[in-house]
Order: C-alpha cells, then structure tokens, then sequence
C-alpha cells in the first residue's frame, strides 16, 4: 500500500501528473574596457542568475489509496512548483542580486578618453563548479593579468553532501535550499566582496506530505518563486485518538450483538406463539363450520317423504 501521496521521479517511466525543477545559480560576469591600451581601465559588473536545472526535472506520481479520498491541487510557474493543496501563489523570497560596478577614470596627458561599445567579454557560468571558475579567471586574465576570482558558502564548515538518491524515486517533494555565499574578485590590486543568497547547488533535501492514518489530513505547502517552501500549513489529528474512538464504537457493537440476537429470538419466539394460536383458531372454526354443514344435512333429510 503506498506510503505517500506524491513521489518525485526523475524517471517518467510511469503515467506521472506536471514535472518540476529545481534551480540552479548561475554567474553572469561583465568585464568592460574603458580607453586603449596601454592607458586603458577596466571595470567589472557581476549579477547571479537563477533558472530551470536541466539535469534536476522531476516528475510527480500520484499513488491513489483504496481506501483513502483524495483531493490535490498543485499549481505550477515558469518551470517550478508554486502551491500544492492551495491556489495561492506566496512570492515572499526574492533571490539576492548584487551588482558591483569598479570604474576609474584614464588619467591621460591629452590623450581622449574613450570606451569600448559593450562588453569586453560576457560570460555565464556556474559559479559552484571549480573547474569552470578556473577557465574563466584564465580568460580574464588574459585581458587583466592580475584577475583573480573566488566563490564559496560562507559557512565555516563543510557542506555536507546529500545522501539522497536522487536517481529513485523519493516520497515528497525535492528542493534545493539557499546558502549565503561570498564572490570575492580581485581587481588593479583592490579586492571586491558580493554576497548572495542563493539556492546552493549540494543542499538538496526533501520536504515530505505527512498524512494520518485512520483520520483527515491536511497539509498545504506554497513556494517562492524558485520552488522553495515558504509556507507550511499541517493539519493532522491525532490517529491514535480517532483510532481508538472508530475501535471503541466496534467494540460497542460487538458487545451489543448477543443482545440484538437475543431480541431477534424472542420477536421469532414470540412470532411462532402468535402464528400457533392463530392456527388453532383456525381449526376452531373450521369445526364448527362443519358442525353446521352436518346439522344442515340431517335437517334436510328428515324433510324427505
């Protein structure tokens, strides 16, 4: 008998309602050229961009219950859940953007300043992937020596891994939780810190959809606008309570079984007692209908010459 009322499943390999990712925190660097080499200045704007995962879609599957009745209601937004069990759509967490702009004017002796039109070079990456970070700063480098770049949790221990298998189903739903995270670059010597609360790629967790048994259960869960929990309604009864009061009026019923059957003998009894008499009536008068018809027949004969 199914456990949960939704799984989350990366596979569809079964007949599944509307599919949901988690997101993932994407790096969007800027690197702008004010003048010409060898006067020329450089300045640096940084944004973190939230959208879809690819490789986190997971499907939900509902597994009905015989003996269950039950309602869902699950709303869904640019490839994230929103609501379940609830039309309300709660956006009260937006994603931290930090845009940090360095510029420094050309110091030059009658030379005219000018700016490159656009970016020098404009790059999306993932920031929690070291070996991305590592091209990137060694591109950057080959336009400012001495770029340096850095991205972590600000956490002072690690980052535990998640122990879920996310390549089997799971009971609930999957998220990815936001970590306060540091982007620290190096610029002309001078370092620059952003801070960021982001959704981390390795805090993958599952928010399970508990239900009672024996009882009616609610439960309503809304999201930010990247799939996170913001609001977690449960209203579960006692089981243990309501169990014990569906037993109880068994356990009343059973004890009052003898009685019922008791009653039913003695209403058979005395329907039986009635029927007798009413038998015996019967052939009472069926006596005395024949007494007449023999008393009739004398009569007439006697009358004969």
């Amino acid at each position: 008998m199914p456990a949960h009322i939704l799984l989350s499943t990366a596979k569809p390999d079964r007949p599944t309602f509307h599919y949901y990712h988690l997101p993932q925190t994407l790096l969007n660097i800027k690197v702008y050229q004010e003048g010409f080499p060898p006067d020329a200045t450089y300045r640096v704007e940084t944004a973190f961009v939230v959208h879809p995962d690819p490789d986190h879609r997971y499907y939900l599957v509902y597994q009905n219950r015989g003996n269950t009745h039950d309602k869902l209601k699950i709303n869904f937004a640019n490839g994230y859940l929103q609501s379940i069990e609830s039309t309300r759509i709660d956006k009260t967490l937006d994603i931290i953007e930090d845009i940090v702009d360095l510029a420094k004017d050309a110091a030059t002796g009658g030379v005219v300043d000018r700016s490159v039109d656009g970016p020098l070079l404009d790059r999306t990456v993932d920031p929690f992937d070291e070996e991305v970070i590592a091209e990137l700063v060694k591109e950057i480098q080959g336009v400012i020596p001495d770029f340096s770049l850095s991205f972590g949790s600000t956490r002072k221990s690690d980052i535990p891994d998640s122990t879920l298998d996310l390549s089997k189903p799971q009971g609930g739903i999957l998220c990815r939780a936001r970590e306060l995270c540091k982007l620290t670059y190096t610029l002309d010597g001078s370092p620059v810190e952003v801070l960021a609360y982001v959704p981390h790629k390795k805090l993958v967790h599952l928010v399970e959809i508990p239900h009672a048994k024996f009882s009616e259960s609610k439960v309503n869960i809304t999201f930010d606008e990247y799939g996170y929990p913001t609001l977690i309604d449960v209203d579960q009864p006692s089981w243990m309570e309501n169990f014990s009061q569906k037993v109880s009026g068994l356990l009343r019923g059973i004890f009052e079984l003898p009685t019922s059957l008791l009653q039913f003998r003695v209403n058979l009894t005395d329907r039986r007692v009635e029927t007798l008499e009413q038998m015996e009536q019967t052939k009472a008068r069926m006596k005395v209908l024949e007494e007449k018809v023999k008393k009739q027949e004398a009569a007439s004969e006697e009358q004969k010459p």
